[in-house]
């Protein structure tokens, strides 16, 4: 009969050929020899980690801090599982355990700080990255996110300096390109901005922002087609927000294209019936082609929206 060391050895030998069946299978079986063994269900958590059953893997590792509270890994584990499943706040909560633990780790802190960013918590996740880069002052990790939060807050001349710090490291990082570009958008520059889109999409042709922010720029040199076509090309990346189809459909008013500007209006008042942009194109590509009470009604929203938010 296989002892319970036999079991996790076979288990992990599974694991590592694909088989999560006959691991899983493995791991049961020394669960069943030992309710208590931490090893047979942190090898559980990792194989529904594995088949994306989150909600499962979670269970898992919380039943193994009854165990062994407070350790480290598991609490890492915890907090990325949390920061795929966007609930952010249980992820900031188990970093800070493990910071209290490990306050000298950069990584923690990277990971804590993008959780903040994604709560909206732009400043706190900037405190996080500086002691991320306090600890490790050429982490190109560091550095990135550093820009990251800045971009969020609109510290553009901030934004090019660490962009330009982390392609100094890393000539080949598709995404700190389009970081530098929007930015150089903003300060006005406008030849260097578009090549770094084309540089970042030359690097990562499925890079969303990229797209964007290049379509930005020729709608606003008046380049409504090509402008279309990057809007696309972000769509098709994933980046179905309000925001891209109001641009999109800005530029097909520009074009005269009312059916298709109409259509992405809409789409982006479905995504977003809030998006006072959206009505306020939508008004005048109404007006555009004659229907004036249609553009009325959506004049009368935005007095609402920009009322609701006084």
């Amino acid at each position: 009969m296989p002892t319970i060391d036999d079991l996790l050895f076979n288990a992990e030998l599974m694991f590592d050929v694909g088989n999560f069946e006959a691991a899983l299978r493995d791991f049961d079986s020394a669960l069943a020899m030992d309710p208590r063994s931490a090893a047979a269900r942190y090898g559980r958590a990792r194989i529904f980690y594995a088949l994306q059953r989150y909600d499962d893997a979670r269970a898992e590792l919380d039943d193994i801090l009854k165990i062994v509270p407070g350790d480290p890994d598991v609490l890492w584990f915890i907090g990325d599982i949390c920061t795929h499943l966007g609930q952010n706040e249980d992820a900031i909560a188990a970093y800070d355990l493990i910071a209290a633990q490990v306050p000298q780790e950069p990584s923690i802190y990277i990971s804590r700080g993008y959780n903040y960013l994604y709560c909206g918590d732009n400043e706190r996740a900037l405190e996080d990255f500086n002691q991320a880069r306090e600890l490790a002052p050429n982490d190109i990790d560091a550095i990135f996110a550093i820009g990251c939060a800045e971009h969020n807050l609109g510290r553009h001349d901030d934004v090019i300096m660490h962009m330009d710090q982390v392609l100094a490291q890393a000539p080949q990082f598709a995404q700190a390109y389009s970081y530098r570009g929007h930015s150089l958008h903003y300060q006005n520059d406008s030849d260097r901005a578009l090549a770094d889109c084309r540089r970042a999409i030359t690097l990562d042709n499925n890079l969303a922002d990229a797209y964007v922010t290049r379509g930005i720029i020729l709608t606003e040199i008046g380049e409504y087609k090509d402008a279309i076509l990057d809007f696309n090309q972000a769509i098709r990346c994933g980046e179905r927000t309000a925001y891209v189809y109001v641009m999109r459909g800005y530029n097909y008013k520009f074009l005269e294209d009312a059916e298709r500007a109409l259509a992405d209006l809409a789409t982006a008042i479905e995504l977003d019936e809030n998006y006072i942009d959206a009505y306020l194109t939508r008004a005048e590509v109404y007006e555009q082609i004659g229907k004036r009470t249609l553009a009325r009604a959506d004049r009368k929203k935005i007095a609402e929206l920009e009322a609701a938010q006084e």
